[in-house]
């Protein structure tokens, strides 16, 4: 399991999380239980009969012998699905199918609470029937998700991280000017949603960086990493690890144009961070293995590809933990 996907079950992702788990598990046990109740429960006939004087009649609907409770057992499993998945993040589509599966369900059960004393008999009179506990159940828990899903808070940062990870997979065999453009309007939204220092966006600076080098605009590369250096400083100003950690990887991200120039930034950063944190800190360690890696690609004369991609509030992808 990635770092960034740890179980969360407190603050109000986790709790809706959790209330879209008791639902789902409420409206599935209630789909297995008898959605019929009462003194006639047990005349009940289901599926298409034959009625006084050959008419064809439909019988009940209800429950699993009915068919009605397919529909809210399947609804069920997709609120369970999107309630276990929203434990390691809200996203759009869990938030919409909590929605979706629990509004579907609770249609439904209502549908047939309304119905169920106004079911005909094998023999055409009424049968004296109420709602089952299982028809009850089902109907609790669908309310259930549809208030998981409307308590849910979207993470915008996920998404966001999510989408870029997308392009990184397609910009794996070739860079072009396609994946640069999607890389420019994914940070548009991001400053749009989270603003301009949020380490998800700066995230995207420094993809666009190597994406910059490889179509040949190093002036645009650099320009980016001036606004990645620029936000770190400014959203990380209370965290002096988290701030060396991305000037860190500011200093491997100038790789990509200049081993050299990146070097000799990458020398006088580990001096900073190892008087800081100490030379024994991880983040030092790795300030170490970072301007190795330097100044081993100056040694050959060749761009250091592959500018770090740091997950906010994480390590650098090979830092230690501390």
């Amino acid at each position: 399991m990635n770092v960034t996907e740890r179980v969360n079950i407190t603050g109000r992702t986790g709790i809706a999380a959790l209330t879209g788990l008791g639902g789902a598990a409420a409206l599935l046990l209630g789909s297995l239980l008898p959605w019929a109740s009462g003194p006639d429960a047990g005349r009940l006939v289901y599926g298409s009969g034959e009625g006084p004087g050959g008419v064809a009649t439909l019988g009940s609907r209800l429950g699993l012998a009915g068919g009605d409770a397919l529909t809210t057992l399947v609804a069920g499993l997709v609120a369970l699905a999107a309630a276990a998945a929203m434990l390691f993040g809200a996203r759009r589509w869990q938030r919409g199918a909590l929605l979706a599966a629990g509004a579907m369900a609770a249609l439904w059960c209502l549908l047939d609470v309304v119905e169920a004393g106004d079911i005909t008999g094998s023999d055409g009179s009424r049968v004296d029937i109420g709602p089952g506990i299982g028809l009850l159940l089902a109907l609790a828990g669908a309310l259930a998700v549809i208030a998981a899903g409307a308590s849910a808070r979207v993470d915008p940062a996920h998404d966001l991280l999510t989408a870029s990870a997308g392009i990184e997979r397609r910009s794996r065999h070739a860079i072009d000017r396609d994946v640069v453009a999607d890389l420019q309007r994914l940070v548009k939204s991001g400053e749009r949603r989270l603003g301009p220092d949020h380490p998800a966006v700066l995230l995207l600076w420094l993809n666009l960086v190597e994406a910059y080098a490889a179509v040949g605009e190093p002036q645009r590369a650099m320009h980016a990493v001036q606004i990645f250096r620029d936000g770190s400083e400014r959203g990380l100003a209370d965290d002096p690890e988290q701030r060396q950690l991305h000037r860190i990887a500011g200093a491997q991200a100038i790789g990509v144009l200049d081993p050299a120039g990146a070097a000799r930034h990458a020398e006088a950063v580990l001096q900073e961070t190892g008087a800081l944190l100490g030379p024994e800190h991880p983040y030092t360690r790795y300030a170490v293995r970072t301007r190795d890696d330097l100044q081993r690609a100056a040694m050959a004369g060749a761009p250091m590809h592959g500018a770090p991609m740091p997950t906010p509030g994480m390590p650098m992808p090979g830092a230690p933990w501390p």
